[in-house]
């Protein structure tokens, strides 16, 4: 019997750098649909020479070496946007809904290797994904071979592999990007042959967590002309057509208007030009040329049936008082009412905390907990036939669930069990690979807040994929988000076919998003049973 010392998992929870080891196992045993693709987690004690992994079987794998991330601040239990966002005493308790009380690493960086695994501190961290070959059967195994000098470990992997395939995605997903960053954090030129390739590895990195909507912010390049208010979008095609190419179904398109430079105050100015108002005479003509330009633009390059637009971030959010909501609107509306006039058909999306712009939002986007404190208002416009999706983003913290490096892993996951639950048609994030102010997402997690309303963002809110060599690298936030979707899509499956079994299922696991089934061992138990009752 082998000597090695380890730790594995296969279930939907964070291992960290210090993690108790001990006697590998000699079999684990999974379950999963015939498309589907199941990871395991292995900390290995090495001392300081590298382990060799061999992987035999029906079996096609992906082999990462797990890179062990900073957590500098817990995130507090507030709920809502503008507030303390991060516990900024260290004198202060552990909170409640945290993992562990900061600052401490976990493994949530995964770099792509090969099937050799570097010692760090004296153990090899590394994520093995398995996905059966088409056409094995009901069942399958693997072994997973480790080597450490001379000792060898094996890991039996038992598959049992249901008849049910993971549709097509159906469930709306965007995270929010940053182009420049794409550049900057890799070391070429904005706009080169190799900034367009590194674009097109990010956008099947967002393939592969069932991403299905690219936002493209319009910026000041698209001026030729500021006296005369001439634009130019063609420098955005190349970049347009990866994500078209790389399987993304739609594109997002924004913004026309900005609350900046006064963030709670009721104006909305023009978005290249922040000290244009759109009530003010200039700004509605400079406006109207600025969409009659995206009009041909997209006719041009016929995406105009592939396209949502953002008119403006969180319209009624952050305001001075509640006069400036209604002030708000008054332009809203108007700009709304351009855009449609001159691109036919368009939907306007939006994240919101209310739905109170009933008539200028045809995609709703509350915030988790303005969902549920206003699900009623919410659901109504499900009833009606109108879209309403979900978004987190540097709240809510406490019991709600987010993808915080704080918060339990499995809550990355259950995320998408919500929008099942809720008929939630879409999942929103604003951050991709948004690192701010030259951080380094290796040694610092926790973003800076540039809004000037409250600290910093919590750890890991920012982004969900590492800027790797020459690649991005994906994280276990991320792998958790892709099977909490490919899990929504198999829930509403279920929904169509067996109600009775998918209340009984969905009830277990999800009753709201702040009360939800976190035990693991308990939720790999429903998992199959939601596989079992598709079969």
């Amino acid at each position: 019997m082998s000597t090695i010392k380890g730790y594995m998992t296969h279930k939907e929870e964070w291992v960290y750098p210090d993690v108790e080891l001990c006697q590998l196992e000699q079999e684990v045993s999974l379950t999963m649909a015939q498309n589907s693709r199941r990871g395991i987690q292995f900390v290995v004690e090495c001392g300081e020479q590298s382990l060799e992994i061999a992987i035999n079987g029906a079996v096609e794998y992906e082999i990462f070496q797990m890179i062990p991330i900073p957590v500098e601040y817990n995130t507090i239990s507030d709920e809502a946007q503008g507030g303390q966002f991060v516990m900024l005493d260290y004198t202060l308790p552990k909170p409640a809904n945290s993992t562990r009380k900061a600052p401490f690493e976990v493994y949530d960086c995964l770099k792509p290797v090969g099937h050799h695994i570097p010692s760090q501190e004296g153990k090899c961290a590394f994520y093995i994904t398995l996905q059966p070959n088409k056409g094995v059967g009901t069942t399958c195994a693997a072994d997973i071979q480790l080597k450490v000098g001379n000792e060898v470990h094996t890991t039996k992997v038992n598959m049992k592999v249901y008849p049910v395939s993971i549709p097509e995605e159906k469930l709306q997903i965007t995270n929010w990007f940053h182009l420049e960053n794409m550049a900057k954090y890799h070391n070429v030129n904005y706009g080169s042959t190799e900034h367009l390739e590194m674009i097109r590895k990010y956008a099947r990195a967002m393939k592969r967590m069932r991403q299905t909507h690219f936002f493209i912010s319009i910026d000041e390049r698209c001026i030729q002309d500021k006296e005369s208010w001439q634009f130019d979008f063609s420098y955005l095609k190349p970049i347009i057509e990866i994500f078209f190419d790389e399987g993304l179904q739609t594109m997002e398109l924004g913004y026309i208007a900005t609350r900046s430079p006064h963030y709670v105050g009721k104006d909305f100015n023009f978005v290249l030009d922040n000290t244009l108002s759109l009530e003010s005479t200039e700004g509605y003509l400079v406006m109207n040329k600025y969409l009659k330009a995206i009009k041909k633009f997209l006719e041009e390059n016929k995406w105009g049936e592939r396209v949502i637009f953002h008119i403006s971030d969180e319209p009624d959010v952050h305001t001075s008082d509640a006069n400036v909501i209604e002030e708000r609107k008054k332009t809203y509306y108007m700009i709304a009412s351009q855009l449609r006039k001159h691109i036919s058909g368009v939907k306007v999306i939006e994240a919101v905390a209310t739905s109170g712009f009933k008539g200028g939002i045809d995609i709703w986007v509350p915030l988790s907990a303005s969902y549920e404190n206003q699900k009623e208002a919410f659901d109504q416009l499900i009833d009606n036939g109108e879209e309403v999706w979900n978004y987190v983003c540097c709240s809510p913290g406490g019991a709600y669930l987010n993808r915080f490096l704080d918060f339990e892993l499995i809550r990355n996951r259950l995320l998408f069990w919500g929008c099942s639950a809720y008929k939630l048609s879409g999942f929103l994030h604003w951050g991709f690979n948004m690192y701010l102010y030259d951080m380094d997402p290796f040694k610092t997690t926790s973003c800076h807040n540039d809004t000037g309303l409250g600290t910093n963002f919590p750890c890991g809110d920012a982004f969900i994929v590492y800027p790797g060599e020459g690649e991005p690298w994906i994280s276990m936030r991320l792998e958790a988000q892709r099977r909490g979707a490919e899990d929504c899509e198999l829930l509403n499956l279920l929904r169509e076919k067996d109600m009775v079994a998918y209340n009984e299922i969905i009830s277990h696991v999800f009753k709201s998003n702040q009360e939800y089934l976190s035990n693991t061992n308990e939720f790999e138990l429903w998992y199959e049973r939601l596989l079992c009752a598709l079969n």
